[in-house]
């Protein structure tokens, strides 16, 4: 969210709030993962690592663009659909 803020500054009003109020939120939240995983790593805090790693490389996977409509049909199917509307 903090980059999102950061890119649609120019045209969003009171962008400087909402990006303190997430950057706040993504120190405390990161500051408590390093901290749960320095101190109780032995003691299981690895398994946090692997799951936030899965959940990070997931929403990358999942951010990754799609194919549009026009991508996926033939040319063929193109004519008609242009024949259609």
């Amino acid at each position: 969210m903090v980059r999102h803020w950061w890119q649609v500054r120019a045209k969003e009003t009171g962008w400087k709030k909402k990006i303190s109020v997430n950057g706040f939120g993504l120190l405390l939240t990161g500051g408590i993962l390093i901290l749960l995983c320095v101190s109780k790593f032995f003691e299981g805090g690895w398994i946090t690592l692997v799951v936030t790693g899965a959940l990070v490389g997931v929403a990358f996977w999942v951010k990754k663009p799609l194919p549009t409509d026009t991508e996926k049909i033939t040319p063929t199917q193109r004519t008609r659909c242009r024949r259609l509307g």
